[in-house]
């Protein structure tokens, strides 16, 4: 399994073609995740990325972050099932089909309360918690050597340090 992220120097490096990058990562995608604030809704690379991941077939779910509501999605993520993070049954929900995309077990003992409480308190927050290291740790291993993972689980808790779309094009 692996994660694209186009805000993210760790997917596209120094060279790359990158346009070519995206749409292969769109198209190979099970999911595209778009993280749906006020200002990542109004960038045109966003809704292009989206756009482009549903005429591929590709699941989008738009995820509200930073104020965004699924009532307040503008067209067209507003005509996809969208789901709050923030919100305790949305990010269960959202690790369930993450889960089940990605062919590994859905962690259902984890607490989805706090981490939703956490997520909504940390979205200002610009800093890494030690247990976000550790999960992203953990999941960096998994997604090295996935078989030797396979039936295993993560629990404890994680934070994750920022949802925040970045405010300007990196293009």
């Amino acid at each position: 399994m692996e994660i694209f992220n186009t805000s993210n120097r760790t997917s596209l490096e120094a060279g790359d073609p990158w346009r070519d990058k995206i749409i292969v990562s769109l198209r190979d995608s099970a999911s595209v995740l778009v993280l749906a604030s006020p200002d990542s809704v109004a960038s045109p690379w966003v809704n292009f990325e989206a756009g482009g991941a549903w005429v591929a077939g590709t699941r989008v779910v738009p995820c509200c972050i930073n104020g965004m509501t699924p009532t307040s999605l503008p067209a067209p993520l507003s005509h996809l099932q969208a789901l709050n993070p923030s919100d305790p049954e949305h990010l269960r929900l959202l690790i369930k089909q993450l889960a089940d995309s990605a062919g590994l077990d859905f962690p259902a003992d984890y607490d989805y309360e706090t981490s939703a409480a956490s997520l909504r308190v940390s979205s200002d927050s610009t800093a890494p918690s030690p247990e976000s290291e550790k999960f992203r740790e953990w999941f960096l291993r998994c997604e090295r050597r996935p078989a030797k993972y396979n039936g295993q689980s993560a629990s404890g808790k994680f934070r994750v340090s920022s949802l925040k779309a970045d405010r300007k094009s990196t293009r």
